[in-house]
């Protein structure tokens, strides 16, 4: 599932061309349920880090950016 879901967020923001972390990961809560999410050390909810790997994978060739500042990825 962690494929699937990483390729998902990868289809969504090669469409729309960015796509906010907060929005993500409440998105990925509500469809795929709340194994896929975690509580971090600031108390924020997160993409599990399988997924991230996975995105990481998928992204080889760099067509999609992370915004440090601004939390959220865009099409490069």
């Amino acid at each position: 599932m962690h494929k699937v879901i990483a390729q998902w967020l990868y289809d969504m923001i090669m469409k729309d061309g960015e796509a906010y972390q907060r929005d993500v990961v409440e998105e990925i809560e509500q469809r795929f349920g709340e194994d896929y999410v975690y509580e971090n050390e600031n108390g924020n909810l997160a993409i599990d880090k399988k997924i991230t790997a996975e995105f990481r994978k998928l992204n080889n060739k760099g067509l999609i950016e992370w915004d440090r500042s601004g939390f959220f990825w865009f099409k490069a």
